[in-house]
């Protein structure tokens, strides 16, 4: 089980995921199985090796043998029909030779035909748990994305038990004041017809009702010229009440439109985050995806960033050095696309990289200043700020300026 983790970092290998595959192994012998037939064959291979090279001693020795009767018979002056004799019985021991030889043979071949299906077999075989060993690691992946999606919803979870709980003691505390206030309600008196429950608006309208009356003086008596100065005066708050409610809604209207607006375009910088990093950094990663999480709450927004590499889904954290320097310098690039401005600068733009990386967030910077070129009126120009370049090489598009290069040797010197 390989795993990845960042640089001075420990920590423990993941624990094996008990998860069976959807391959049906009954269908086929299992690699064990094979390799020891394999081995089994190759031992009667050479066992059959062994009997050729012992029959094929045995003939020259018979061949030898051979020649020597035929060497004692000539002095002996044995009769034509002994040698004749001898010689058949030498050239059937001969043919018999030859038939073991040739079956030997044909068997030999037998076996090789076998070693080559059986290594068919386990090539397919082999090749069909590659397959399922991918669709493992990719069931493997989502599984950790829902584990961390199911985290995040249980801590949402807990969140709103808690908040119930708040709510529920609120609840409580309003409806004692709520029963208090309808036992002095019902001792003023009848409700009117319609009640309204902006209490605030209410408030508002009351304080601005009992300045109004302070300024005017009211005096404790009354008089049919007073209330008719009143009713008017009622009217004119009533209008300014009805404008000043439409006011609201009207800003309450803008104010969503306002939100919809910038929802719809934090979504477009996202998507387009997405494009031009998964398209800077294809050379790294198989795929990178960005997120921003809780924007709507203060305490909890943050930037969730997901790059998938060496066959694995890792989180930001669980990058490599470099590799963070160069999602980070991606990120950078890609929000000077959104800018329309003729000149981007980009100060330390090569900061704790070895050179592999420095050539790659060079290449990056010459497709981001490529698509800019292609997709913008007026070409930009990007100005990469380093310490130094003595280790890169750099294509013709870049102009390389040294600005300041000096050396302080002795003390007196920098004094």
């Amino acid at each position: 089980n390989s795993y990845y983790l960042s640089q001075e970092a420990f920590s423990r290998p993941p624990r094996r995921y008990n998860i069976k595959l959807s391959l049906d192994l009954n269908k086929y012998q299992s690699i064990e199985r094979i390799r020891e037939q394999h081995q089994l064959v190759q031992f009667d291979i050479e066992k059959i090796t062994e009997d050729k090279i012992r029959i094929t001693r045995s003939l020259a020795d018979y061949e030898s043998k051979k020649r020597e009767l035929e060497n004692l018979l000539k002095p002996w002056k044995m009769g034509t029909d002994e040698i004749e004799n001898e010689f058949l019985r030498l050239q059937q021991i001969k043919n018999a030779a030859e038939t073991l030889v040739r079956t030997e043979a044909e068997n030999l071949t037998k076996l090789d035909l076998e070693i080559t299906k059986l290594a068919d077999e386990i090539i397919v075989i082999e090749n069909t748990v590659s397959e399922e060993q991918k669709t493992f690691d990719v069931i493997r992946n989502k599984l950790n994305h829902l584990n961390e999606e199911i985290k995040d919803l249980s801590a949402e979870k807990d969140k709103n038990i808690r908040m119930i709980d708040i709510l529920e003691i609120e609840v409580s505390d309003l409806k004692i004041i709520h029963e208090n206030l309808n036992e002095q309600a019902i001792q003023k008196g009848e409700p009117p017809e319609n009640i309204r429950s902006d209490k605030d608006e209410i408030a508002s309208e009351y304080n601005k009702i009992k300045g109004q009356l302070e300024l005017l003086e009211i005096t404790p008596e009354v008089s049919q010229e007073s209330i008719e100065k009143q009713e008017q005066q009622v009217s004119i708050l009533k209008e300014e009440v009805k404008n000043t409610e439409i006011h609201l809604n009207n800003l309450k209207e803008d104010l969503e439109k306002r939100i919809n607006e910038w929802e719809g375009g934090l979504h477009n910088i996202v998507d387009h985050l997405n494009k031009m990093l998964n398209l800077l950094l294809q050379d790294i990663f198989v795929n990178v995806s960005i997120q921003i999480r809780n924007y709507n709450d203060e305490k909890n927004a943050g930037l969730h960033i997901e790059a998938e590499t060496k066959g694995d889904s890792r989180r930001y954290r669980q990058l490599s050095g470099g590799e963070k320097t160069l999602l980070a310098q991606a990120i950078i690039l890609a929000l000077h696309m959104i800018n329309h401005s003729p000149i981007h600068a980009i100060d330390e733009f090569t900061q704790k990289l070895d050179k592999r990386n420095k050539a790659l967030a060079f290449s990056m910077a010459l497709a981001t200043y490529k698509i800019s070129k292609e997709s913008r009126i007026i070409t930009p120009q990007f100005i990469l700020i380093t310490p130094s370049l003595d280790d890169v090489e750099l294509s013709k598009e870049f102009a390389h300026k040294v600005l300041i290069e000096s050396k302080v040797k002795t003390p007196e010197v920098k004094t």
